[in-house]
């Protein structure tokens, strides 16, 4: 385990470095960051209740998006942090978060690496959502595996993004049925019609495909990423982040013969792709989400530019999902795209703040527990 600390304006988050090995159990290694900020002192005649009467906070887990990696997280954990601050010192009930982990899943980021091998030797996947909420499902039940938390005691809120997202509800599906977290808060989830579903998932395979993933180094590598039109629109934290952990030396085992100075994508485009493949993971969460919504208050943030799922596609989600009332609440950002996460940090932030701010929302009268 290694730490290592965040400034974020007047906020210092502490995060540690984490490898959760349950092999055989689970076959990958896993890598995690679990972040934490000191207590938010209130002022005098204010204390929260909650905290004489000793009840806990919600522990956050995050789960990234295709080609990314838990570190993308930083900036929302940051500016979501500072918004608690700045409604501690005034509120006896802001929301209270014990702590945040997030985890790569485990052909991205740190994970890769150490996986390496063994995805390189499985070939081409077609599972990459379905892969990420295996992972997820064990991260968060499987004990005397390196992570010194039962998880089951947590008041859970289970947050992701794009593929993260898939990955989130998936878990919730899996067969053991033993996860019961308080909320979900899924952000540009790829799922819906399949109709509608499959020209996106072609356009998503076909980009990935065409993605130069090699550069002679690090310094050329960061001047193609500032130059290019997609970062233009990241927050300025969030590159800089991708430029650190988002980049390998060569050699690989896709590149074994990279220069001394090379680098290439931490995930390959091979990985990055198999998420686009997932057809049936998507499928699963469009049959279940009605479900899912049901045994879960589940909230969907998307972005309000339709730059990658349509609004069509949207549309068919949430009406799956049961609409709106059978939802915990459906925001649609403005100005956001489908990466959400990387051009609107704040903004999501923003989102999941109001998520754990909120009273709980009361189901319609014919509202009743399903069984998944």
């Amino acid at each position: 385990m290694s730490s290592s600390s965040l400034s974020s304006h007047s906020i210092a988050l502490q995060s540690t470095s984490h490898i959760f090995d349950a092999r055989p159990r689970y076959p990958h290694l896993l890598t995690a960051k679990r972040y934490r900020a000191p207590s938010y002192a209130s002022p005098p005649g204010n204390s929260d209740p909650r905290q004489r009467q000793g009840e806990r906070g919600v522990t956050l887990v995050l789960a990234h998006g295709s080609g990314f990696h838990k570190e993308h997280y930083e900036p929302v954990i940051e500016d979501l942090h500072r918004l608690i601050a700045v409604s501690s010192a005034t509120s006896r009930a802001a929301p209270r978060i014990d702590d945040i982990w997030a985890v790569d899943h485990p052909s991205h980021g740190e994970a890769a690496i150490l996986n390496e091998e063994a995805f390189h030797r499985q070939g081409r996947m077609d599972d990459g959502a379905r892969e990420y909420g295996r992972a997820l499902h064990a991260f968060l039940t499987l004990p005397n595996a390196g992570i010194d938390v039962d998880f089951s005691k947590r008041r859970l809120v289970l947050v992701g993004h794009s593929m993260g997202a898939m990955a989130v509800i998936l878990a919730l599906l899996h067969p053991a049925r033993n996860l019961r977290p308080e909320c979900l808060v899924a952000a540009e989830l790829v799922s819906g019609d399949p109709e509608l579903l499959s020209a996106i998932r072609s356009a998503l395979a076909r980009g990935c495909a065409a993605r130069q993933d090699v550069w002679g180094s690090r310094e050329e590598a960061a001047l193609f990423v500032k130059r290019g039109k997609m970062w233009a629109k990241w927050d300025p934290r969030v590159v800089e982040i991708f430029l650190a952990h988002g980049l390998r030396s060569l050699p690989t085992l896709k590149y074994p013969h990279g220069g001394a100075n090379g680098v290439t994508l931490t995930c390959t485009v091979d990985e990055e792709e198999s998420t686009s493949r997932d057809v049936d993971g998507a499928l699963q969460i469009c049959e279940s989400i009605r479900a899912v919504a049901e045994q879960s208050p589940t909230h969907l943030i998307y972005g309000a530019v339709n730059d990658v799922l349509s609004q069509e596609l949207k549309n068919s989600l949430i009406a799956r999902a049961g609409g709106p009332r059978n939802l915990g609440s459906v925001v649609f950002v403005p100005g956001a795209g489908h990466l959400i996460a990387q051009s609107h940090p704040s903004k999501l932030a923003e989102s999941i703040y109001n998520i754990l701010n909120a009273p709980p929302r009361s189901k319609p009268p014919s509202f009743k527990m399903a069984r998944l």
